[in-house]
Order: C-alpha cells, then sequence, then structure tokens
C-alpha cells in the first residue's frame, strides 16, 4: 500500500513545478527560447555552420540557368560552369544584442569564364581563364538564411539539407545556381601507377625536333591544335610560314593553317577568349579557332619595350585573362633571358613583370589560381645542367617563392587540370656542354593546393632518342608529340605520332 503522506509530497511538487513552468513560458524576457533574437542567432549559426563548416568549405555548382536579354539557358554541363568553385570562409562570429553576424568572405574561383551574352548553351562556352575574385559577406537585415556579398548584387540562400543556391546578377546577365559541397572525390587525382599511351594521331612535319612547336586543346570545339614553324615549306620570297595543324576529336580530320612570315622559331600555342594566340619569337599572333583567315598580329615585343631588338626562343607561356606572360628563353641577347614579360592582349602593350633569380630557357609555365608556375629549364639554351627550380610568382604582387623537382628538366612543358599542373619533358644525357648522347622522356604531376610534387611512370619507350616534344591536358588526357629526330629525304616530310593518356 502506498504512503499517503509520500502521496501528498509529489502532487505539490508537481503542482509547483507546473507553476515554475508555467511562469516561464509565459515569460519571453526570462525564456530565451522564445526570444525571436537568440532564435535568429541559433539559425544563423546553424546556417553559418552548414556554409562554412564554421572555417571553411568549397562548394561546386550542381545546377545553373543563364537568363539574359536572349533567352534563357541551362548551362549546367557547360565545362566553364562545372569548373567552378565557391569558397565560403568564417573567421569569427560577432554577436550584438544576442543576434550572431557573419564574419566571413567568398571567394568565387571562376576558371573559364562565361559567355553572358550567348545565345544558346553552347554560345555560353567560352575558353577564357580569369582570376578569382573574393567578397565579403554578411546576412541579409533580420534573416538567418540568405547571405548578401558586398558590393555586387549576389544572393545566395542556405538550406538545411545542406545545400544552397545563388542568384548572381552579373553585367550583362543572371546567373542562377545550384551548390552542393565539393568533396574528395571532385579533385583531380594523380594517376595511380604506370601512365599508358597510345596512338591517338599522326602529322607529318620537319619543324618538330630541334624546334620550339606547342600544341593546346580547345573544349570549345573539341580539337588539338599544334604549331610549330614549318622550314621544308619556303614560299615564294623565301620566307618560312608559321603552320597550324587542327585535328578534330570528334570527326578524326585535319585541316592545317599557313602563314608565311619572317617571326623565327618558337611558337608557343595558348587560347584565350576563344581566339588562338601563337606566342611567337617577335610576335602575338590571333587566329579564329578555325584557322581559316589571316591571323591579326601585335606589334613587335622590341617596339612595346622601347628597345631596338628582342627576340625570344624556347620561352616559356602562360595567359590570365587578357595577359599573357613570357618567360625567359631570349635569343642572342642573353641578358634578357631573366625576364618575365607580361603582354596586355587588349592595349597591344608589353612590360616587365619580374626579374627571375637566373635565366631560363626551355623552361615552360602553367597559372593556376592566380600564381605562376614556371618548371626546370637551362640557364642557356640546349647547355647543360639543366635546372630543378620550380618559380611560383604571385601575379597580385610578383612575390616569388622557389621550390623543388627531384629531377632537373632540359625542357619542360606545362598543362594545367583543375589543381593539378602535369609537367613533361625532354632529359639530355650530355657527352660536352654542346652534344648530347641521348634524350629520354619524362613526366611528372604538381598539386598547388598542397605543393607536392609526384613523378610518374610511363610506358613510353626510347631506344632511340625518342622523347616528348610538346604537351597538351585534355578532357582528362594528356596528349604530347612523341618520336626523335629522323633524316628524310629532300620535299618529304617526316611522320610524328601525337599519343594520349587518361590521368
Amino acid at each position: 500500500m502506498k504512503n499517503p503522506k509520500l502521496l501528498g509530497f509529489l502532487l505539490f511538487f508537481s503542482m509547483a513545478f507546473y507553476n515554475c513552468v508555467t511562469d516561464d513560458s509565459d515569460n519571453p524576457d526570462e525564456n530565451s527560447g522564445d526570444d525571436p533574437a537568440t532564435i535568429l542567432s541559433n539559425n544563423r549559426t546553424q546556417s553559418i555552420q552548414i556554409l562554412t563548416a564554421d572555417n571553411k568549405k568549397v562548394w561546386k555548382i550542381t545546377s545553373a540557368e543563364l537568363v539574359n536579354v536572349n533567352g534563357t539557358y541551362d548551362i549546367s554541363e557547360n565545362f566553364n560552369v562545372q569548373d567552378d568553385e565557391f569558397i565560403f570562409k568564417t573567421s569569427s562570429l560577432v554577436t550584438s544584442k544576442n543576434t550572431t553576424d557573419l564574419n566571413g568572405t567568398l571567394e568565387w574561383r571562376k576558371n573559364s569564364d562565361i559567355e553572358q551574352m550567348a545565345d544558346s548553351q553552347n554560345a555560353a562556352l567560352n575558353e577564357f581563364y580569369v582570376p578569382s575574385e573574393e567578397y565579403s559577406i554578411a546576412f541579409e537585415e533580420g534573416s538567418s538564411s540568405k547571405i548578401l556579398v558586398n558590393d555586387k548584387n549576389f544572393e545566395f540562400t542556405v538550406a538545411e539539407n545542406g545545400t544552397a543556391s545563388g542568384v548572381l546578377v552579373l553585367e550583362n546577365a543572371t546567373l542562377n545556381i545550384g551548390l552542393n559541397e565539393k568533396s574528395e572525390n571532385d579533385y583531380k587525382k594523380i594517376p595511380p601507377g604506370t601512365v599508358n599511351f597510345t596512338s591517338a594521331f599522326t602529322f607529318e612535319s620537319n619543324g618538330i625536333a630541334g624546334f620550339a612547336p606547342d600544341m593546346v586543346g580547345s573544349l570549345a570545339n573539341n580539337s588539338i591544335y599544334i604549331s610549330t614553324r614549318e622550314d621544308g615549306r619556303q614560299g615564294p620570297t623565301g620566307l618560312r610560314p608559321e603552320r597550324i595543324v587542327k585535328y578534330d576529336l570528334t570527326s578524326n580530320l585535319s585541316t592545317e593553317k599557313l602563314y608565311f612570315q619572317s617571326d623565327f622559331v618558337s611558337k608557343q600555342l595558348i587560347i584565350n577568349n576563344n581566339k588562338l594566340l601563337v606566342v611567337g619569337a617577335q610576335k602575338i599572333n590571333s587566329y579564329d579557332l578555325d584557322i581559316i583567315a589571316d591571323p591579326t598580329s601585335s606589334q613587335k615585343y622590341a617596339d612595346e619595350l622601347g628597345l631596338q631588338s628582342f627576340f625570344v626562343s624556347r620561352n616559356g607561356t602562360a595567359v590570365n585573362n587578357n595577359s599573357v606572360y613570357i618567360i625567359g628563353g631570349s635569343l642572342g641577347d642573353e641578358t634578357l633571358a631573366d625576364r618575365i614579360y607580361k603582354y596586355d592582349i587588349i592595349s597591344e602593350t608589353m612590360t616587365e613583370f619580374a626579374v627571375m633569380p637566373e635565366t631560363r630557357s626551355g623552361a615552360r609555365a602553367e597559372i593556376v589560381n592566380n600564381k605562376l608556375y614556371v618548371f626546370g629549364g637551362s640557364k642557356k639554351f640546349f647547355t647543360p645542367p639543366a635546372e630543378n627550380e620550380i618559380y611560383i610568382y604571385d601575379l597580385n604582387t610578383a612575390a616569388l617563392t622557389i621550390e623543388t623537382m627531384p629531377t632537373a628538366v632540359d625542357f619542360t612543358y606545362a598543362g594545367r587540370s583543375g589543381n593539378l599542373i602535369y609537367v613533361a619533358g625532354n632529359k639530355f644525357t650530355w657527352d660536352t656542354t654542346t652534344s648530347s648522347s641521348d634524350e629520354e622522356p619524362y613526366l611528372a604531376v604538381y598539386d598547388t593546393d598542397n605543393g607536392t610534387y609526384t613523378e610518374l611512370q610511363t610506358d613510353l619507350m626510347s631506344p632511340g632518342k625518342e622523347s616528348i616534344h610538346a604537351m597538351a591536358v585534355f578532357l582528362n588526357k594528356i596528349y604530347i608529340i612523341y618520336g626523335k629526330r629522323e633524316t628524310v629525304d629532300q620535299g618529304t616530310f617526316q611522320t610524328w605520332q601525337v599519343m594520349s593518356a587518361s590521368i
């Protein structure tokens, strides 16, 4: 039988507890759980955690809709959408009157820009590598889910399911995007094991070994371009042509363009704003991607620099926004071979960007996230020893840091794939300072996110001085020009292989 005194005590305690709870619930000042400012603060804290993981989170675009005066276009699958990154960061939480605010930044890594005035999905494709942009961000007043970007008409909305969306009002269009967190599997990976190459196509040329050819892939029209100076095809006035070979990977057909001019050997090749640029020894020629018409030519480098004469050969080349960087490789006047020059495509002017610690020849370069990476090479053309430094320049400040490769490489070639830079090369075994007894291919990859450098094994065979003479990284593949110099009869041309490997 239960104790009546105990029952009475329990009844009294229950009523007292009920009254206390009732009193607290009726008074929002005493019960913080119902205080609007506290609720807003707690919800904002949750949104900040979703958006930044309380520090930093990288987001990828899962859907994209371009809206302009021409219409509305789904561009979710475009390469220049899929390579974008939105990096939200927070350094601290700011609390005022019990309301949490966001003290953070947004870095938009556009990589390849979008053609805002496009009139179709394909027209929005634009091979135009641009620098990242960073902004401060804050919550919309009174909101716990809407994020505004200072000085930009950008608005992001954080969802409780861990996704986000954005409305970005650009200069000539609006971009509506869906965002998910970028996972480890979304990043480019270093190939495991041996990198196996197979033949992709062949072409004929006498301007490869011993020259300075180049190659690049175009995502906009699924083609590979090769540039060189073709000595075996002199024109009626004795001029040697600048030669462009275009290989369409969709149709497996090749076309070519010959442009007779007096410019010399080096033919470094880049694509910028859907134009094909050949960075020659003395000037830059700009072609349409169909390579039908003759190019437009820049002024000569010497004129732009106020010099009597200036030639480059075996120089490195990289492009960012509308700036072409020309790295080392002078011809004749070696005192200029330690310079990096910056050529402005729009104004057609050239300025000195930086002075390298040493001269460089055959040192090729690439740009990732506002940094210029220059790999290996030698101090003087076709002269040992090879070098193993990596010069890394901040494009905003020209500040230099130096890292090293495990192996010195005489001629390097560089190609970007997301956060990775592939470094191919041609290594020489030297008998004397002017003659070599052997050549062999080289392949490595540099991770710009963590600074690791990994040398890769390949199945490339080199029994007779076969080596790599140019490289392009394109569509998750590496393309190389591979072979050796051969003696051919007058009027005939050597056959070269373009080989590819999945990465």
